[in-house]
This record gives C-alpha cells, structure tokens and sequence, in this order.
C-alpha cells in the first residue's frame, strides 16, 4: 500500500510535464504568438496626408496616405499588409484602419493607401486627429512608429463635389509621379490623352486596388468613364402629319381616293390606301408566282412598295410593324427550324 501515492505522484508530474510540452509546442506553434523579430525599415515615413469629402455622397470622409517603407537590405518576405497597418487615431483610439496594398515591391517602398468612411460613420470634419503607420505588433519585436498631426491644411478647402473631385485627381497625379520615380517606371503610371491626363493601365490597377471605390469618387481620372447624359426632350407635334393627311386634297387623286373611300361605307383616306398597297403588293406576289412559280420572289420585290408608301402617309405605321414582325418570324422559321421539323 505504501508504494501507490508514490507511483500516484510519479503519474501526476509526468502528466504535468507532459502538459508543459504541449503548451510550450502550442505557443510556438500558433501564429503571431512566437515573435518572428523582422528588422525595422530604414525609413518608415509618411511623405503626405489629404483629406476629402463629398465625394460619393454628403459628409462622406477620404483620408490619403502617401507612405514610404524603405529596406536597403533585409526586406521581410511577407507583403507589406501583412507587416505594416496604416491607421487614424482621435488620441488612442483607432477610428479606421487599412495595409498597404501590395502592387510593386510586395507593398514596400512608396505607396498610397486609403481609409473611406460613409456619411453615417464619418469622422468629424476639421478634427484634430493623427495619421499613424506602424509595424505589425505581432511580426516585429519593437515594431518602428511613425505618425503625422493632422493640420488644417490637410483638409481640402474646396466645398463643391466637382471642386473636390479635381482637387483628388491633382493630389493622385502627384502622388503617381512620385511613385513611377521611386518604382523606376516613369510614364507608366498616367498619361496625357485628349480627355487630360489619366491613369494608364497599370495606374488604374494600383489606385483602384489601393483606394477602394476610386472609379465612383473621381472619374476623370480613368481613360474609360461613366458619364451621365443630359437628355432634353423634344417637342414633337402632328403638324407634319396633318399635312400629309392633306395633300391630295382636290387633286384626281384625292378624289379618287375620297371615293374609293364612300363607296366602302366611308372609310379613311389611309384605310384605303393601304388596302390599294396591299392590293399592290398581292398583285405583285401573283405575277412573280405565274411567271416563276415561286412567291418569295414577288414579295421580296413588292415589299418596298410598303416601306415608300408608309412615311408617305399611305400606309399604316403599326400595320407595316405587325408585317416586319411577321417577315422576321418567317425568316427564323427558313432558316432554323425549317430541317428540323421533320
């Protein structure tokens, strides 16, 4: 009896030991818990801070960062979004956060990134908030900080959404030459076209990455743009109708047209010269059928009798509708089911 608490308390601390191991292998094991100790950037600055609104709707709030995460040697092999976080601070605490997107160099080197708030959840406009890029806590050992106040000057001054808009599309171009001078890809970034410059390809596949929602906020800064047309109605009246309803008047063929009309009961001017376009159009059909033996013939030479007569006012639009429909029918029928229907 003496020997069980000892093999009890043998028992118990090669559990507790074992415990320990797994803990330990857990910790090491899960991400961002075992600090990977990446090297801070050389430079980590912020070159520039814009804020705008108005963009999409009212109250609406951009804030622009133009970074600069800079390694001349030991860059991490993870994407700068993994590493590094963009964020605006009211004192300490985060109104809005975002990575750098990563296009050129895996996000590293000069970059812009982009926070967008919707009117409801907008910011105050004019506040006294901070700018901040840092490392990512979990990837650096004492991740390098830098932050910018910002100033009143950081806010657009413009108050209409056109203003504003060219003012972002000024601010983004600069950005865009800077960025082709620190990539080494001066002139792929934007370009002049007749419609003032724009981004090229490769500036549209960065800027509407990196700035969600760019197409809507600011256009003109794309060669393709959705443009709104101004519509202004006409207005039309029947006035040349009526006087093509008149123009036969007291002519022969008015009169023979009026009496056509009285001798079927009283019947339009139109009604009867319709019904003498159609007459036309059979008596055509007929000869081509007696002479060729076939009808298509007759009505592919008959049918522009209709298509003159109808502006002419002599024969009815919708009539000349219903008989296109019809043509159009009997042309899928001729030449996709015909064969197939057995």
């Amino acid at each position: 009896m003496g020997r069980r608490p000892a093999a009890t308390a043998r028992r118990v601390g090669i559990s507790a030991a074992l415990c320990l191991t797994l803990l330990l292998l857990q910790a090491i094991a899960l991400p961002g818990i075992a600090f990977a100790a990446l090297v801070n950037p050389d430079t980590l600055e912020l070159k520039s801070v814009q804020a705008f609104r108005h963009l999409i709707e009212p109250n609406d709030f951009l804030l622009l960062v133009h970074y600069n995460i800079y390694y001349s040697a030991n860059q991490p092999d993870d994407l700068a979004s993994t590493t590094f976080m963009v964020r605006l601070l009211d004192g300490n605490t985060t109104l809005g956060s975002t990575t750098p997107y990563p296009f050129y160099n895996d996000g590293y080197d000069e970059g812009c990134s982009a926070l967008y708030w919707s009117a409801g959840s907008a910011p105050l406009w004019g506040g006294n908030y901070t700018a901040r890029i840092d490392g990512n806590p979990t990837m650096f050992s004492a991740p390098s900080m830098t932050q910018s106040p910002l100033t009143s000057g950081d806010y657009t001054t413009e108050t209409t959404q056109d203003a504003i808009r060219d003012d972002l599309k000024s601010y983004l171009l600069a950005v865009a030459n800077d960025l082709e001078v620190d990539w080494g890809m001066t002139g792929q970034l934007h370009f002049y076209s007749s419609a003032g410059t724009v981004f090229s390809p490769a500036g549209e596949a960065y800027f509407a990455s990196a700035i969600r929602g760019l197409r809507n906020m600011c256009p003109s800064l794309f060669s393709l743009q959705l443009i709104e047309p101004t519509v202004q109605l006409g207005n039309y009246t029947q006035a040349q109708a009526e006087a093509y309803k008149a123009r036969f008047d007291g002519t022969p063929v008015g009169d023979a047209i009026d009496g056509i009309g009285t001798f079927l009961g009283g019947i339009s001017a139109q009604l009867v010269t319709t019904m003498l376009c159609v007459l036309g159009l059979l008596g055509v059909v007929v000869l081509c059928a007696i002479k060729h033996q076939k009808a298509t013939p007759g009505f592919l030479i008959g049918f522009p009798i209709l298509l003159v007569a109808t502006p002419m006012g002599m024969f009815s639009f919708p009539l000349l509708g219903v008989i296109c429909l019809l043509s159009v029918l009997n042309i899928g029928y001729f030449w996709f089911f015909r064969h197939g229907s057995g």
